[in-house]
């Protein structure tokens, strides 16, 4: 049995993935099988997958008959898998050559259910130091208590920047049918782990591909920006036991509807009336579920200690506007209201 899955869903990333395939056969440590997961591409992405699994005995590759999205195809690698943990990589993504052997002795040395590292964002050829989680740690490695330190609201919802222990993981899957599927998985496993250890390396690279899923709907109309909604509702399907934290659980849900809800000012088929409805709607819809902004721990925190969003934020009011829907005590009807906006045909 390999020490490690690592689990890549590839859809039409062909122009990426001999890098991230590379970046994964490469590695130091070669004690793990990889799966991936063809979901349906329609460029050459499966030629490349078949023309590696050839050379490489410990690859997998599993074909959806129809296009499934990203948690599906995840959650199917998940089930065939038989390391003891589990890595989640994109297919337009790379890891550093020493990732699987530096995550993978920081687990065993310190019996860990999560570790979690950071990692840097590349955009064209250029490589950002985006997200080092504690710049002011000097050592290595640290246990991380996510009752303290205000963790939960520091750290990525995001899979791919981790290493987790299969024993963690059991049955929690990823969302399935929805955008930001993978935030109520990590979200969960980290209330459900015992032991999460930071390690201080950066071993993730994170491209942003404006062509990707996610990437297209950052500058155009994402007709499913309300699944961020969904995925915060599936967080308490899978989180075992709060701990005694769930209004700093709500609070994490609303800081991650803002972040994506703010996103909105980028799309190019909208007008300027438009978007400030729209946010209006959405923002209202927020706090219907989880409180009010002003008094939100995670909303003051985030405003205080990041200047980006900060700054994003005080643009962002100039687009909220009140009105009898946008002070409307009724979530449903908000939902619907948004749902027009979006869904209306443009010339």
């Amino acid at each position: 049995m390999p020490k490690i899955s690592v689990i890549v869903p590839v859809y039409n990333s062909s122009k990426y993935l001999r890098q991230c395939l590379d970046s994964i056969f490469n590695q130091t440590y070669k004690d793990f099988e990889l799966i991936t997961i063809n979901d349906c591409s329609t460029d050459d992405s499966l030629k490349i997958l078949l023309e590696y699994s050839r050379l490489y005995s410990n690859m997998k590759i599993i074909n959806n008959e129809i296009n499934l999205g990203a948690g599906v195809s995840r959650n199917r690698g998940i089930e065939i898998s038989n390391g003891e943990y589990i890595m989640f990589v994109d297919s337009d993504d790379y890891i550093e050559l020493n990732t699987l052997e530096d995550a993978i002795k920081c687990a065993v040395n310190n019996s860990s259910d999560i570790v979690r590292y950071d990692f840097n964002r590349v955009i064209g050829r250029k490589e950002f130091d985006y997200r080092i989680f504690d710049p002011s740690f000097e050592g290595k490695e640290k246990s991380i208590n996510i009752e303290k330190d205000d963790y939960l609201f520091k750290e990525n919802s995001g899979a791919c920047n981790k290493l987790f222990s299969r024993k963690l993981i059991g049955d929690t899957r990823f969302a399935e049918g929805i955008l930001f599927e993978d935030t109520p998985f990590t979200i969960s496993n980290l209330f459900n782990a015992e032991n999460i250890v930071y390690l201080k390396k950066t071993l993730y690279k994170y491209r942003f591909n404006p062509k990707s899923t996610m990437g297209s709907n950052l500058f155009h109309v994402n007709k499913r920006i309300l699944d961020i909604l969904s995925s915060m509702d599936k967080i308490d399907e899978f989180v075992k036991d709060d701990r005694g934290l769930g209004e700093q659980l709500n609070s994490l849900k609303s800081i991650n509807c803002v972040h994506i809800f703010n996103d909105l000012i980028l799309w190019k088929e909208f007008s300027i009336k438009e978007k400030q409805m729209l946010y209006s709607y959405l923002i209202r819809l927020i706090e219907l579920k989880y409180g009010p902004l002003d008094s939100d721990y995670a909303f003051n925190l985030t405003r205080d200690h990041d200047s980006f969003f900060r700054n994003r934020m005080k643009f962002m009011r100039r687009y909220f506007v009140k009105d009898e829907y946008s002070q409307s005590n009724n979530i449903n009807e908000l939902k619907e209201r948004a749902l027009r906006l979006i869904n209306q045909e443009k010339n």
